[in-house]
């Protein structure tokens, strides 16, 4: 294997759900069709009725008022946590669990040592994903 190859996937992992049929494939083809002649009807009964601004400039005036409010309360919040706790001295140490990958593969790996090294290989195969540090030569 070339040097420059070794860094390309040796191929796609495999698929986890199966393809979807002709009749799923039609069935949502539908579903998005009538959400869109849903929307474009309810929009053709706002357009025809007659323009009444009133809930819209009430709806303005409060958002007006409750959008500085809310800010003000939540900073007011914050300033009492600082009073109570002082300053932070740093982020909260949080683990992550990373055991299973989003496509449900199993994931193995010495994070430590993965940590620290500069060069980290990744290998699926049919059993999960291998995380581990490349060999140096």
């Amino acid at each position: 294997m070339a040097s420059a190859d070794r860094h390309l996937p040796r191929e796609y992992p495999e698929r986890h759900s199966p393809p979807l049929t002709l009749l799923q494939k039609v069935g949502h083809f539908l579903m998005v069709l009538a959400g869109w002649v849903l929307f474009i009807w309810m929009w053709s009964l706002v357009v025809a009725r007659p323009w009444d601004s009133g809930p819209l400039l009430l709806l303005l005036v409060l958002s007006i008022i409750a959008a500085p409010l809310i800010t003000l309360l939540w900073i007011f919040h914050n300033m009492g946590i600082y009073k109570r706790k002082g300053p932070r001295k740093g982020m909260r140490e949080v683990k992550p669990v990373y055991d299973v990958d989003w496509t449900g593969r199993e994931v193995t790996a010495d994070w430590d040592a993965l940590s620290r090294s500069r060069v980290i290989v990744i290998e699926i195969d049919e059993f999960g994903k291998n995380y581990r540090v490349a060999s140096t030569r």
